[in-house]
C-alpha cells in the first residue's frame, strides 16, 4: 500500500528498538539503580514511499 501510494505512511514497530531499552532497564535495575521514569520511549522510524523498500518486504 505504501509502495503504491495508496498509503501514505506507517512508522516501524522496533522490536530491537524495545528489547534494548527494556533489557538496559532490567540491568539497571539489577545493578541495584532506581528507574523513575515509567515510559521509556524509543525513537520511531517513519517508512514512506521513499525509504518502504528498506523495511517492508
Amino acid at each position: 500500500m505504501i509502495k503504491n501510494g495508496t498509503m501514505t505512511g506507517t512508522v516501524l514497530n522496533d522490536e530491537q528498538g524495545q528489547t534494548k531499552v527494556a533489557c538496559d532497564s532490567v540491568l539497571k535495575l539489577l545493578a541495584g539503580e532506581e528507574i523513575n521514569n515509567k515510559v521509556n520511549y524509543v525513537p520511531y522510524v517513519m517508512i514512506t514511499k521513499e525509504n518502504a523498500a528498506i523495511y517492508v518486504k
